[in-house]
C-alpha cells in the first residue's frame, strides 16, 4: 500500500521531548472528563509521550459538546484515506499540517495506520515548537481505533491493508525501541540472524490458533518493554492470509495496544529492498569515483 512521505523529520531530542511534554498536558479538549476511560491524557510512556489512547479519544468524541470535539487529521495518502477512515476526519498530508492556519489554535489529533508512531511523535513536538496550541497522536492509529469499536467509513475490507507494513517502513522501524519485530518463519532458530537484528523469534508452523495463544503469552512482556506495535515477518508474506482473521480477533482483544501488523511480502521483499538500495549506493559511489579521476 503506497504511503507518502516515509522519511523521518529530524527534531532535536531535547526540544522534541519538551515540546511533547507540553503537548500531552495541553490537550484538555481531547482527554478531559473521561474518567470512565481510565486514562485521561496521562502519558503512558512518560512525559514525552504525546499519544492519546483510542478508547479515550472515542469516549471524548461521543461526549463532546457541539463544536468542542477535537479535529481528527488523517495524514495517510489520499487513496488509503478514501478506502477507509474515521467519520468526520480530514485528510492532510503530514508535511502540510504546519501550513494550515485553522489548526494553529485548534485541538487536533494526528491519525495514521498505527505502526509509524515515532514519526508522528516527532512531528507532534515540531508542531508544538511552531506554536500549534493543542496536538496529540492517536495511539495505534486506525488499527487501534477499529480494535476498540470505533466507527469506520469506506471499504471495511481495506482494513486488511492497514495491517500490512511495506518493506520500506519495516526497514525504517527495525531499530525502533517501541516496535517488536517478530520472525515467525517455520525454521527460525534461536536467533533471527543479521537480516532482522534484535527481532523476537516465534515460529509459525500452520496452527493459527496455537500460534496466537503463544503470541498472547508474550504480549504482556512486550508491553512492559514499551512496545506499541508488533510486526510479524515470515519468509514471503504468505502467512498473512492464513493469520488475518486471527490477527483481527487478537488486535480487538488487545484493544489495539500494542497494534498487530504484518510485514508485506515478508523477508523476500525486505531483502529485495536492501539489495536495491545497496546497488543504487554502489552505483552512486562509482560515479563519484569516476568523476574524481583527475582530482588532485
Amino acid at each position: 500500500m503506497a504511503r507518502a512521505g516515509k522519511g523521518y523529520r529530524q527534531v532535536r531530542p531535547l526540544a522534541a521531548a519538551l515540546a511533547c511534554a507540553i503537548c500531552c498536558w495541553a490537550l484538555p479538549a481531547v482527554g478531559a472528563g473521561v474518567a470512565d476511560a481510565g486514562a485521561g491524557l496521562e502519558p503512558a510512556g512518560g512525559p514525552a509521550d504525546c499519544f492519546v489512547p483510542a478508547s479515550v479519544l472515542r469516549s471524548r468524541l461521543q461526549t463532546a459538546a457541539a463544536g468542542k470535539a477535537p479535529i481528527l487529521v488523517d495524514v495517510r495518502d489520499a487513496a488509503s484515506y478514501g478506502r477507509a477512515r474515521i467519520p468526520g476526519s480530514i485528510n492532510v498530508p503530514l508535511f502540510a499540517v504546519k501550513t494550515k492556519p485553522f489548526l494553529r489554535q485548534a485541538s487536533f489529533v494526528l491519525v495514521n495506520d498505527g505502526f509509524e508512531g515515532r514519526r508522528l511523535l516527532e512531528e507532534c513536538g515540531a508542531l508544538r515548537e511552531q506554536g500549534f496550541a493543542s496536538v496529540a497522536v492517536l495511539k495505534g492509529g486506525l488499527s487501534a481505533w477499529a480494535a476498540v469499536g470505533g466507527a469506520i467509513v469506506g471499504d471495511g475490507s481495506a482494513l486488511a491493508g492497514v495491517r500490512s507494513v511495506p518493506p520500506q517502513s519495516l526497514r525504517a522501524e527495525r531499530a525502533g525501541r517501541d516496535v517488536a519485530i517478530v520472525d515467525i518463519r517455520r525454521g527460525a532458530g534461536a536467533a533471527p540472524g543479521e537480516e532482522l537484528p534484535g527481532a523476537k523469534v516465534l515460529p509459525y508452523a500452520g496452527d493459527a490458533r496455537g500460534f496466537v495463544e503463544r503470541l498472547d503469552a508474550e504480549v504482556g512482556r512486550w508491553r512492559a518493554e514499551g512496545k506499541r506495535s508488533v510486526i510479524l515477518v515470515d519468509e514471503d508474506g504468505s502467512a498473512f492470509t492464513q493469520l488475518l482473521t486471527v490477527i483481527e480477533e487478537t488486535n480487538t482483544r488487545w484493544g489495539g495496544d500494542p497494534g498487530l501488523f504484518f510485514g508485506e511480502g515478508g523477508l523476500q521483499a525486505y531483502r529485495g529492498l536492501v539489495e536495491s538500495q545497496a546497488k543504487t549506493l554502489a552505483g552512486q559511489r562509482g560515479k563519484d569515483a569516476e568523476g574524481c579521476k583527475t582530482c588532485p
